[in-house]
């Protein structure tokens, strides 16, 4: 049996394999974003940001270093909003929490703070709408994007090939 088999039959059989395993992989991750959230912020120092967050510099390092501190939802919303970002904490499958681990690089993981967040700031609507045209078997998919005075940004209209209808009957 394969290393990856003998994890997979651990985790699937045993909930305390499963806790420790999602635990080292938030124990290392969660460290690296905030590190990749100061590192890209206004403050990249963390003495700088101490100053800014009304904390300690060595507490932020102590954030940093995967393992040194236990990080609990009210330290990670003070964090987010130090760098006036959002947060969000949701429960995946093991597959979903390995795609996103995969693909994730401190590097290039960016978050746009609040006062940069157009979509945040200047919300726009959407509004999908299916029209039939009753008697010609004409069906229309239209996307709307409005702003807030209900301006339309931006209208995309799809007709399907006509090969593609199935008749529509109407039961009275």
């Amino acid at each position: 049996m394969s290393d990856r088999s003998e994890r997979i039959s651990r985790l699937k059989a045993d909930r305390n394999s499963r806790e420790s395993y999602i635990k080292a992989k938030l124990g290392t991750l969660v460290p690296s974003q905030i590190r990749a959230l100061r590192l890209k912020s206004r403050t990249p120092k963390q003495t700088a940001l101490a100053r800014v967050a009304e904390t300690y510099q060595s507490r932020l390092s102590s954030l940093e270093r995967p393992g040194q501190a236990n990080v609990t939802l009210e330290t990670l919303a003070w964090i987010a909003s130090v760098h006036k970002v959002g947060l969000i904490v949701k429960f995946v499958s093991f597959s979903e929490m390995l795609r996103w681990e995969n693909n994730y690089f401190q590097d290039t993981f960016t978050v746009t703070p609040l006062d940069q967040d157009e979509a945040f700031l200047n919300p726009k609507r959407t509004a999908d709408i299916s029209s039939v045209y009753v008697g010609t078997g004409l069906k229309v998919i239209s996307k709307f994007t409005m702003n807030d005075n209900d301006t339309i940004l931006e209208l995309q209209s799809q007709v399907p090939a006509k090969d593609s209808f199935k008749p529509m009957v109407i039961n009275e």
